[in-house]
């Protein structure tokens, strides 16, 4: 599982890359937008991230079992992170993450 905290135009940029919250068969994206609730960095740009500043947190992970495959499923860590979370939308005619 990989989490970083973007700045938005990073995560714009990640969208644009990615181009679908499923990019391949069994991994997925999530991205959620919210205000930092502390100083960060992007993990992306190393631009500063300032306390309530709008910024996404990004986690790719698999929704395998880790018991019998070894990877790491979803956990949720976002909350630590950034308050007021919300999905980020994803560009028309692309397709929506799974419920996690």
């Amino acid at each position: 599982m990989t989490r970083q905290v973007l700045c938005i135009p990073c995560a714009e940029n990640r969208q644009k890359l990615h181009k679908t919250p499923n990019p391949y068969p069994g991994e997925h994206i999530k991205m959620l937008k919210g205000s930092a609730t502390r100083a960060f960095l992007c993990d992306d740009c190393g631009k500063e991230i300032h306390p309530s500043v709008e910024c996404v947190t990004y986690t790719l992970y698999t929704a395998r079992d880790a018991v019998h495959t070894g990877s790491l499923p979803y956990w949720p860590w976002e909350a630590e992170y950034i308050s007021g979370a919300a999905r980020m939308k994803w560009p028309a005619g692309s397709t929506n993450a799974p419920a996690v």
